[in-house]
């Protein structure tokens, strides 16, 4: 029994300073600073591994993780105290989120609402203008593929400004008519000449206009 007993002692003993018991926890996409006692930069390190996080380092006693792929996997690296082997776990980056998170990020959208089906949150409602739009749409890209959009209404609109251009025609002025260049197709039956003043006045719908000045 006293056999026994001391066996199963110096055992643990062995797996404890193996290292096999330090498992280290990553996320994917995250890095990790982690401790590695007795290994000195750039020490020799093996294992199969690669598939799921890579390992760096700068300096003595640490080591970085950076989990690639969710699983589970080791390595060995050689130290002062001989070599340790140390496990990893890498687990999924998506970290469950709240309908209330995304309900206060949206705080400004009253006729939206936020309801969990599944491992997703469903957004859905009437957008009541383009500017609502745009902020649901920043929203659902920090959390694509966890966050679905069913709501209704207005989609992003591009918002074309209208520009006003006076200039003189008087002689002498060095601005004329047909120096006006349109970038875009532009309706020219929008430019009146106002008379009074040797003025004349033309508005474009495009709001991308240049004229030349003639010499």
């Amino acid at each position: 029994m006293r056999k026994e007993g001391i066996t199963f002692v110096l055992l643990c003993l062995v797996l404890c300073g193996s290292g096999l018991a330090r498992d280290f926890a990553v996320r994917v996409g995250e890095i990790k600073t982690v401790s590695v006692p007795g290994y000195s930069f750039p020490g020799r390190v093996r294992g199969d591994y690669s598939d799921y996080f890579t390992l760096s380092s700068l300096r003595d006693n640490t080591m970085d993780i950076k989990g690639l792929r969710a699983g589970r996997a080791s390595f060995t690296v050689s130290t002062s105290h001989g070599p340790r082997t140390y496990v990893v776990e890498v687990s999924d980056a998506r970290v469950p989120i709240s309908p209330q998170e995304i309900r206060t990020l949206l705080a400004d959208l009253q006729d939206i609402t936020v309801t969990p089906v599944g491992d997703k949150l469903i957004v859905s409602g009437r957008i009541m203008s383009s500017k609502e739009r745009v902020r649901l749409d920043r929203v659902l890209k920090m959390y694509e593929g966890m966050v679905e959009d069913m709501t209704t209404g207005t989609e992003v609109m591009v918002d074309v400004a209208m520009t006003l251009i006076e200039v003189k025609t008087e002689k002498g002025s060095g601005v004329g008519f047909l120096d006006i260049i349109p970038t875009a197709n532009v309706d020219y039956t929008n430019i009146t000449d106002q008379g009074e003043g040797g003025r004349l006045i033309g508005e474009f719908s495009d709001g991308r206009l240049g004229f030349s000045v003639s010499a």
